[in-house]
This record gives C-alpha cells, sequence and structure tokens, in this order.
C-alpha cells in the first residue's frame, strides 16, 4: 500500500487501539514526515490544507505545518499571476510590433505598387501623345516624396525607362533635389 492509499484509508486518524497503535504511528509519523519534507509543492499543500481543516484536532497538532502549506500555495498563486501579466505583456507587445511591420510592409507595397503602375502606363503610352499629357497626370503623384525616390530607384535600376520617358524623369529629379533642399 503506498503513501496516498493509507493516507486515503485512514487519513490522520487520531484513535488507535493499543493493539495498532504502534504500527499505525510509525506509518502515520513517516506520513507526517513526508509532508513536511514535501510541503513546497502546491498540490502536497492544497491536500494538506484540506486535511488540516477538515479535522479540528489534526489542525492544533499541526498548526506550523498549515501555515507553510497556506503560505506555499499563496506563492504559488503569486507566482502564477506574474507569469500570466508577463505573457499579457509579451502578447501585448507582440500585437503590437506586428501591427507596426504589417503597417510598413503595406506602404512599402502601395509605393511599389504605384510606381509600377505609373511606369506601365507610361510604357503603353502611343508615342503619338503629347509627353505634356502624360506629366500633367504624374503631376501630383510625384510631388509625394516616397513615390519620388521610389521612381528615382525604379529609373536607377532601369536606365531605359530614362530614354523612354525623359521628362518624367526630370521631374522625379527635380522633386527630389527640392526635397534635398528642405532636408538641408
Amino acid at each position: 500500500m503506498t503513501i496516498n492509499e493509507t493516507a486515503k484509508a485512514q487519513p490522520f486518524s487520531t484513535h488507535a487501539t493499543s493493539s495498532e497503535a504502534r504500527p499505525h504511528a510509525k506509518k502515520e509519523a513517516t506520513l507526517w514526515a513526508n509532508f513536511y519534507e514535501r510541503i513546497n509543492d502546491p498540490v502536497i499543500a492544497a491536500i494538506v490544507i484540506a486535511t488540516l481543516e477538515s479535522d479540528p484536532k489534526i489542525h492544533r497538532a499541526h498548526a506550523a505545518l498549515h501555515m507553510r502549506a497556506k503560505e506555499t500555495v499563496h506563492r504559488h498563486e503569486m507566482r502564477a499571476e506574474h507569469y500570466r501579466t508577463v505573457g499579457r505583456f509579451i502578447g501585448t507587445a507582440t500585437r503590437y510590433a506586428t501591427g507596426i511591420v504589417a503597417k510598413a510592409y503595406r506602404n512599402i507595397v502601395n509605393e511599389v505598387s504605384a510606381a509600377k503602375h505609373i511606369v506601365k502606363n507610361a510604357s503603353r503610352q502611343d508615342k503619338s501623345e503629347p509627353a505634356s499629357t502624360l506629366d500633367s497626370s504624374f503631376d501630383i503623384l510625384v510631388l509625394d516624396a516616397r513615390v519620388a525616390d521610389s521612381l528615382h530607384s525604379l529609373f536607377v535600376q532601369r536606365p531605359d525607362l530614362i530614354a523612354q520617358h525623359p521628362a518624367l524623369y526630370a521631374k522625379v529629379g527635380a522633386v527630389k533635389a527640392e526635397n534635398l533642399a528642405k532636408s538641408a
């Protein structure tokens, strides 16, 4: 029979006949010693508290054990609450950082998409159409510094586009120069 089975079968019996007192007392003393050694385990502490609170006579005999068990359970609850708080903080910080990264990614994708759209439309333009019509449709977009930077990068990567769209390239260069003058 294990210690737990013994505890369930006769939980801390306080009355025994003289013929069975000696072996039973030794088992009970061993059981109590085991509880004293393992009182820092919150599960054992909860069992000890329930047992001691169910019998006032045993509670008086083992008041110090009861206090240590209460302290163990309280310490366990405080530690668990601390871990929950840290977990909530990490979750909030992760969601916030993910939102910032996602927003930055969406902005970059939108800028690249707008630049590609501009270049695509510009390359489809019929050569007979005057350049001023094309330039006037891009004036508002090119004035945005981020779009101008994206277009400039595109022109640097693909020099053949400069020859196809010299007016747009000049406008992008002028906006970049203006932005550099403002920032200096």
